[in-house]
């Protein structure tokens, strides 16, 4: 246990000199965080809380996500006290002492139309996980009409969504200025430009490739070469094919075909490092195990992510608390015993990391 938390207590010192958080240093909240990333010691909620309601603001911030880690037991009025900081509502008290957090909000979509504002917002702040929720949540309820947020295709927001957003309003709305842009972001060759434009062209049904001659029209346009849009569009279309229901497991082969394009990207940056710190001798197969099992985009629950500024998140990913978050949840999914089990023949410490994060 010892080496445990003093694992977490090197994690926590580099974020806490690189971005000072009031009372990040007081061992008030330092070491019952470190137990709740360690472990599930139900004591550590009770000291954060404690902390945070005698003003400790590190505590304050990371007590929702730690809620969620170690649910209080008992009676509801001695579990809803944790959900209070004196008379203020848990909630209420964090969005006042952090205005990245009051962006969030725990999530909530109260007006769809200010969730993109909010999220350009938390891409600015680093929270792309938290950014990466609300654009989503924004998707379903616009399906991305509308007034196009002004700055939204410069935001590292998952290639996914960017394609979706491009491809609806092409589809059923289109502009001279939607049109443009999908060529100016063809030409820079971003992905989400490639997956809208894959959209726009494939056939009925959805699993044929893209149309050449239709997308050809785009791609003279945007004055690319047939053989690199060839090849772009395949590898789009793949990305497209896995959010189909049952499109998973990928074959170690397209698993590969999709880490290649996806490698650098800014949503794939968390695989990527999960890997490196937890498979440092096969993190490329690692990645092509996580691909082959979840596709292109695998999101976490962000509520249970601690804000940056409290731990940055790929810290967070290092430790035990921030493995379990980013993996339990899938490794309970439906269908997960046959991802599970392409995704070990791919690479064994994925499978391993796996086992270690169920529930």
């Amino acid at each position: 246990m010892f080496l445990r938390l003093a694992f977490a207590f090197c994690v926590l010192a580099a974020p806490l000199a690189a971005q000072p958080l009031p009372g990040a240093d007081d061992p008030s909240f330092a070491r019952p965080f470190a137990r709740a990333l360690a472990g599930d010691d139900p004591t550590a909620l009770t000291e954060l809380h404690a902390a945070a309601t005698a003003g400790n603001q590190a505590a304050l911030l990371a007590l929702p996500a730690v809620l969620l880690w170690l649910p209080p037991e008992g009676p509801l009025p001695v579990r809803n006290r944790f959900r209070k900081i004196g008379d203020a509502r848990l909630d209420d008290a964090v969005a006042a002492a952090s205005a990245v957090m009051a962006d969030w909000q725990g999530g909530l979509v109260d007006m769809p139309a200010d969730l993109p504002a909010r999220a350009l917002r938390l891409y600015a702040a680093d929270e792309r996980g938290k950014a990466d929720t609300l654009i989503g949540q924004w998707l379903n309820q616009s399906g991305g009409l509308g007034d196009w947020p002004a700055g939204l295709e410069r935001a590292p927001l998952p290639a996914l969504f960017l394609g979706l957003a491009l491809r609806g309003r092409l589809e059923f709305a289109p502009t001279p200025e939607d049109e443009a842009r999908l060529i100016a972001l063809l030409r820079e060759d971003r992905p989400g430009a490639w997956l809208a434009l894959a959209g726009l062209t494939t056939p009925p049904g959805g699993t044929a490739l893209p149309d050449p001659t239709q997308a050809g029209l785009w791609v003279q346009r945007a004055g690319l070469a047939p053989d690199h849009a060839a090849a772009r569009l395949k590898a789009a279309h793949l990305v497209r094919l896995t959010q189909r229901p049952g499109a998973l497991p990928l074959s170690p082969e397209q698993a590969e075909a999709l880490r290649l394009w996806l490698t650098g990207q800014p949503d794939f940056a968390p695989v990527e490092n999960l890997c490196a710190l937890h498979c440092p001798d096969s993190a490329a197969a690692c990645a092509r195990a996580h691909v082959a099992a979840l596709g292109p985009l695998a999101r976490v629950t962000e509520a249970s992510v601690p804000p940056v500024a409290v731990i940055r998140a790929q810290d967070f990913l290092a430790t035990p608390r921030g493995l379990r978050v980013w993996l339990s949840t899938l490794a309970s999914s439906p269908g997960w015993a046959d991802r599970r089990s392409a995704a070990t023949a791919i690479d064994a410490c994925f499978g391993d990391l796996v086992a270690r994060s169920a529930p």
